[in-house]
């Protein structure tokens, strides 16, 4: 080998070190930037630990808090200050076996322009006060949608007495979101 292979060398060795070096950089960079974005693109939670093993299961508290944890603040914060909720409870009793009240939303805040409201009415305290031995065999609560912000909510009861001490009730829950 000659003087002139030797330069060839140095000079080839040079641009390994050099291509080495900058393999390493792009592999970093593109290393931190994969990172960065797993990172960004993980749930994470504001006030739970949801990293949960095999047959684990979410606490009562952490089930409650998914909504928040898992929502943008900003939408969060815009939910909450502009979502409407209702709710109320009506009885019936003695020889009532059917009851008719119209519920008017609008009386509760609900928007007309807003989103179509979600309703739910069911029936409570079965057979509520029947101490005279009078029961009742069935009962059921439905509703009618009258127009966005108005329900009418029917129930009626079959018991095998028409007079007495029956007594029953329902409850509704209505919930707008903005």
């Amino acid at each position: 080998m000659n003087r002139q292979d030797f330069k060839k060398i140095k000079k080839l060795e040079i641009q390994l070190k050099i291509a080495v070096v900058i393999f390493l950089v792009i592999a970093g960079a593109g290393a931190a930037l994969i990172y960065s974005l797993y990172i960004h693109n993980t749930a994470l939670a504001l006030s739970s630990n949801y990293s949960k093993s095999a047959g684990q299961q979410l606490t009562a508290t952490e089930w409650n808090n998914l909504a928040v944890d898992f929502a943008s603040k900003d939408y969060v914060d815009n939910m909450f200050n502009n979502i409407k909720v209702a709710s109320g409870q009506d009885e019936w009793s003695g020889s009532t076996l059917n009851i008719t009240k119209q519920i008017n939303l609008a009386n509760y805040g609900f928007d007309l322009n807003g989103k179509e409201p979600h309703i739910i009415v069911s029936e409570h305290d079965y057979n509520k006060a029947a101490s005279d031995g009078n029961t009742m065999d069935a009962s059921y609560c439905g509703f009618t949608k009258e127009n966005k912000l108005v329900f009418t909510v029917n129930c009626s009861v079959s018991t095998n007495n028409s007079s007495g001490s029956d007594a029953s009730s329902f409850d509704w829950f209505a919930i707008q979101l903005p």
